[in-house]
């Protein structure tokens, strides 16, 4: 899978972290807040809807064959993905089964990577815009410096662009024919797109309405970490003391003995900060935050 699927992809590829999206998304944002000129960039944070139901099949066949794997293995796979069935409990009765046409297991050891293969087809299709020149990614430095046009993991995607019109026009035909053939769909209503500073107000809105995605200052979480947008202060990190406290003040308290409550707060304690902080640069921690 390294060798496979591509340096955006993230998930479900030995050697790579979840913690490596969090930090190429926040020093994008970082970024797009401290430029300056006449071209503005955005980020689409997409969601798409039921990603694992609506993978195509013939679609995932197709990504098999180009791989060029042997036919043997990829009958093996599709008797995999298609032999399943299933039926449904109406009013306490059992359905009779019936079979699926699209769609891949949750749970199916083999379908994360499945799932992984089909979604890098879109991560082909943009770098060869990119390599074009007809996608327009955002670049971090001068010269030689790296871009980014997008980064997944496993269905959440962002995307990177130049803001104007041609580019905007550009992703929905791209989403659009990637969606036409592996079956996926985006749900615009969880989508969101963020544009930099100097990006006019009038290209905003005429933006927004050509990708039909509504126009954020926030961005929200991504992957179970805040984006953040300003200076970090104790505030940016006070949903993990809730968070925390109803780990602690759940049913189990009850259950648990003097010495099992210990455990499960220092696992808490531990487990839960450590992952949101470790993608932020923390210069310094208020003693209020401590308290």
């Amino acid at each position: 899978m390294p060798y496979i699927i591509s340096q955006n992809q993230s998930s479900f590829i030995p050697g790579r972290s979840t913690t490596d999206n969090i930090l190429v998304l926040q020093k994008t944002i970082h970024s797009l807040n401290n430029l300056h000129g006449s071209n503005g960039y955005m980020i689409l944070k997409l969601d798409l809807e039921k990603a694992y139901d609506r993978l195509e099949w013939p679609f995932i066949m197709e990504t098999l064959h180009n791989l060029n794997l042997p036919n043997h293995l990829k009958s093996i796979i599709e008797n995999c993905i298609s032999s399943s069935s299933m039926s449904l409990n109406w009013n306490g009765n059992k359905s009779s089964s019936f079979s699926n046409s699209r769609g891949l297991r949750q749970g199916d050891p083999i379908s994360p990577y499945l799932f992984v293969l089909a979604i890098e087809r879109l991560s082909h299709k943009i770098q060869d815009l990119v390599e074009a020149g007809t996608w327009k990614p955002l670049k971090f430095g001068r010269g030689l410096d790296p871009s980014i046009s997008h980064i997944n993991f496993a269905d959440d995607l962002v995307l990177i662009a130049e803001a104007n019109p041609n580019q905007a026009i550009l992703i929905r035909e791209v989403l659009d024919e990637f969606c036409y053939h592996s079956g996926q769909k985006v749900n615009l209503h969880k989508s969101k797109v963020f544009f930099s500073k100097n990006t006019n107000p009038n290209i905003v809105t005429n933006l927004s309405g050509i990708l039909d995605i509504e126009e954020t200052k926030d961005l929200g979480c991504y992957l179970g970490a805040p984006v953040i947008h300003q200076k970090i202060s104790k505030h940016s990190f006070s949903f993990l003391i809730d968070k925390m406290r109803k780990k602690l003040t759940g049913w189990k308290e009850n259950s648990l003995s003097f010495a099992g409550r210990i455990t499960l707060a220092q696992s808490s304690l531990a487990n839960i900060p450590g992952y949101v902080m470790q993608t932020c640069h923390i210069k310094e921690v208020s003693p209020c935050f401590l308290e």
